[in-house]
């Protein structure tokens, strides 16, 4: 199950190296002198931790172009951990028992 929703940039963090290359400064100039519309960028993905964290596994320029100019939020499509996704789904088969 993926949902969309507005993340904390603070609560984001990626396992690869941040793309600190032209392609992502080039984004972040756009984004600053408002020539490219954030809100039409398509979302990230991430998969949320069982620690509340969220891993980046695609967006990883957009992640950092919004961080580097100050953006606290960014819209992620959420997928859970599958720890998580089976604890769930087990805790509503019981409740269905």
């Amino acid at each position: 199950m993926r949902e969309i929703k507005f993340i904390d940039i603070s609560n984001l963090y990626s396992e690869r190296p941040l793309p600190l290359n032209q392609e992502t400064l080039e984004l972040a100039m756009k984004i600053k002198l408002g020539l490219l519309n954030i809100s039409a960028l398509p979302p990230i993905s991430v998969v949320q931790k069982l620690t509340g964290m969220y891993q980046i596994k695609d967006g990883r320029h957009r992640f950092l172009a919004f961080k580097l100019n100050g953006i606290e939020k960014i819209k992620a499509r959420v997928s859970k951990e599958r720890n998580q996704l089976q604890q769930v789904e087990t805790l509503q088969k019981s409740l269905v028992l």
